[in-house]
């Protein structure tokens, strides 16, 4: 189990009621900050429970990307969900791992738009309609020795987080190394805000949606970086 996190670098899809809304309005110049400064507005270990902690913090640095896409999300491996890379035209881009049990992880992309932003989202969220199945794998460590992890998607779902929107996934992740097999839930919220996409995911015992209180509270403390 303990490369479990690692392997975060590296059904059908049930639709919903909830419908997005589309972008409107031509693009117009917003604050933005640098990767360093972005990473403040990920949670500390104590807002996912007692004795969590984060770890592995990366960022992109002091200075805003190019707000040029090198790369389409249709394109990108699936297993790659599991991380916002930065090469998707994103200006900054700030995430950690969350040292739960199980382990997890939270990330948050910016863009120079709120439509780009909403684009990314939509790309995302389309890329894990698509990903029915997949695998991953990873050297592991010396207790684990090699880790495959085996995802099937149960369901994509939209849903909201106060005013904002976004979708939750339910995949099951069959995890093989040397001290076994084991069945995990893997549970996914992606929110789009402004000129922001965050993501927090976690591997459960049983399937428990990542409670929204956790995006709102990341989305407020973003925020508060651009009034700074």
């Amino acid at each position: 189990m303990a490369g479990v996190l690692s392997l975060a670098g590296a059904g059908t899809a049930s639709a919903s009621a909830l419908s997005h809304p589309k972008h409107h309005g031509k693009p117009k110049h917003v604050t933005q900050v640098t990767g360093k400064q972005l990473a403040k507005g990920l949670l500390p270990g104590s807002a996912f429970g007692i004795g969590v902690t984060t770890s592995g913090e990366a960022d992109t640095g002091n200075h805003l990307l190019p707000a040029q896409a090198l790369a389409s999300v249709s394109s990108e491996a699936c297993a790659d969900l599991l991380a916002f890379v930065p090469v998707f035209g994103q200006t900054a881009v700030a995430e950690d791992g969350v040292n739960s049990s199980l382990g997890g992880f939270q990330a948050i992309s910016q863009f120079k738009t709120s439509g780009a932003a909403w684009s990314f989202y939509g790309q995302v969220e389309a890329k894990y309609n698509s990903c029915v199945s997949y695998s991953a794998s990873e050297k592991g460590d010396q207790s684990t020795g090699p880790v495959t992890l085996s995802i099937d998607l149960n369901s994509v779902s939209n849903t909201r987080v106060g005013s904002s929107y976004g979708f939750k996934v339910s995949q099951v992740a069959e995890v093989s190394d040397s001290l076994g097999d084991v069945t995990l839930y893997l549970d996914t919220l992606v929110v789009a805000n402004g000129t922001n996409v965050y993501m927090i995911w976690e591997f459960n015992t049983v399937d428990t949606p990542v409670p929204g209180s956790l995006l709102a509270s990341m989305i407020k403390r973003t925020q508060a970086l651009y009034k700074g």
